[in-house]
């Protein structure tokens, strides 16, 4: 099987769901042609197009590598959010394993892949299955398998560009994939928001967020400090 021909037939499949779903759609390629990426990127950029999802399959020197994966921008959200629908739905479609969203980065910082790196709107690059892998190979190639990993690609493309349901914050829509947790944890107080009504998931907790998180989550048991103490001891004892 060669990379180039499989990642063309999910394309065209992926694109012709799209548009029977009403969606317009720019494919940088549409026969076996090389296309520079500097060239596709210009073709999105002057089309205007809401997302850049650049397809492939996978390979690795052990043959025990399996499933897909997803890679997104790491300074924009809306590329992590198109990864994580993408990502799932693929996964839920074929049944290849989940090998999760990614990034990568080079040593200055900036996103490893050029499209990535560039794409002035949200990017993703999209490892459906390996090569290598006996078992994921065998299904690669299918026009079956290709039909679901198109229709699933496709449904998560439109849920994305769609204008997304409220969810528990502004910066967390009711599809992502932590909507649910961060919901419960707001809706119990052991998690809060910013002051300015975001949640801000991406950045990273410090201890004293940490500790108020543990607090919140102690007292909402609310039971006096030696009452959990005595049970423990308790417990301890027999």
């Amino acid at each position: 099987m060669v990379e180039k021909t499989l990642n063309l037939a999910l394309a065209l499949k992926l694109g012709a769901e799209l548009r029977r779903a009403g969606q317009e759609v720019l494919l940088s390629r549409e026969a076996d042609v090389e296309v520079p990426l500097k060239q596709r990127l210009d073709l999105a950029r002057r089309a205007g197009t809401a997302a850049f999802v650049s397809l492939h399959h996978n390979s690795a020197s052990s043959p025990l590598a399996a499933g897909v994966e997803t890679y997104h921008q790491a300074r924009r959200a809306e590329s992590r959010r198109l990864a994580g629908l993408l990502q799932g739905a693929l996964v839920e479609a074929t049944g290849l394993a989940d090998r999760g969203i990614k990034v990568r980065l080079r040593e200055d910082g900036q996103d490893y892949y050029y499209v990535l790196r560039e794409a002035p709107m949200a990017a993703v690059i999209c490892e459906v299955g390996f090569l290598t892998s006996p078992a994921d190979a065998k299904r690669l190639a299918l026009p079956a398998f290709q039909d679901e990993a198109a229709r699933a690609l496709a449904g998560a493309l439109v849920r994305f560009i769609a204008p997304a349901a409220p969810g528990p914050f502004p910066d967390v829509p009711a599809d992502h994939w932590a909507a649910a947790a961060v919901g419960w944890a707001a809706r119990t107080g052991i998690l809060k928001g910013y002051p300015d009504g975001r949640f801000h998931g991406p950045e990273p907790a410090t201890r004293f967020e940490l500790a108020a998180a543990l607090y919140r989550l102690y007292s909402s048991q609310n039971l006096p400090d030696d009452q959990h103490q005595g049970k423990t001891g308790e417990k301890a004892e027999g």
